[in-house]
């Protein structure tokens, strides 16, 4: 599959992803040009700790506020000026109506091809039921930005919603879809501009790294001291979702202070 790809993954924490949705890139057959990650619950002391081997990182993270939070990974010297890609993260449970893109749209949809992915957290399977989200499709309709995933991203056992989605306003011949793993409760999804041309000139020979997670018997012992005197009120939410969430973030923040994950450099033997 040759052409511009584009991925979004919901991470649902890179603390506790983060090696899976790598290997899970490896398994993959092609590279994606850019790399779209919601929901990573990344702070800004610890973005560094994510990279990808031959992408640049960028992320943006909520102010004083847990959860949530963006990071954009785009191949190093990628050189594609025919395309504009935008990435957005609506939080759940915040106001449709205050959820307002008519100014940004307006200053990137041009002359370029504008794809703009993201977890909205709008169900587009509600479109003729729900005026929000109506609302919403006619904005993107107004600035020529159509969806490209038409199935459902998050499913349970009691719902299949369409929370994530790539608009564009491209012409040209697209691959678009979703891909099948249990690493979060969303799919990932996808496009590739088959007929676009990129240069990313990355070099093969690039030094590797690796992420180790420190473990030795005395961080786990101080691990245990901690969790033993943490505060857990939080965790005792009425909504399971949210004691989950509470839970999670309290345990990754511990654990992430006693036992850290550390980026090497891997060097090749030349003498192998």
């Amino acid at each position: 599959m040759e052409g511009f790809l584009i991925l979004h993954f919901n991470s649902r924490s890179l603390y506790t992803n983060f090696v899976q949705i790598k290997d899970y890139l490896k398994s993959l057959k092609h590279s994606f040009q850019v790399i779209a990650k919601s929901e990573t619950w990344l702070t800004s002391e610890k973005g560094a700790d994510f990279l990808l081997e031959r992408y640049d990182i960028y992320f943006g993270n909520r102010i004083n506020k847990r959860g949530g939070d963006v990071a954009f990974y785009v191949q190093k010297n990628l050189q594609c000026k025919e395309t504009d890609c935008t990435f957005i993260y609506r939080t759940p449970g915040s106001c449709i109506a205050q959820f307002t893109l008519a100014d940004l749209l307006g200053k990137i949809c041009g002359k370029k091809s504008v794809f703009v992915c993201g977890d909205f957290h709008i169900d587009l399977l509600k479109w003729n039921e729900h005026k929000l989200t109506t609302d919403f499709c006619n904005t993107m309709f107004s600035f020529g930005l159509w969806p490209l995933i038409d199935k459902p991203t998050s499913i349970t056992k009691e719902s299949a919603t369409l929370m994530d989605n790539i608009f564009t306003n491209a012409h040209e011949k697209l691959t678009s879809g979703l891909l099948v793993n249990d690493i979060s409760n969303h799919l990932p999804i996808f496009v590739n501009l088959d007929n676009l041309k990129v240069n990313s000139s990355v070099s093969l020979n690039e030094p590797t790294c690796k992420f180790v997670r420190i473990r030795t018997p005395e961080r786990i012992e101080a691990l245990k001291l901690d969790l033993a005197d943490y505060s857990w009120d939080k965790v005792y939410a009425h909504d399971p979702n949210q004691a989950h969430d509470a839970f999670l973030f309290a345990f990754l923040e511990v654990y992430n202070k006693h036992c850290p994950v550390r980026r090497y450099l891997v060097t090749e033997n030349k003498y192998n």
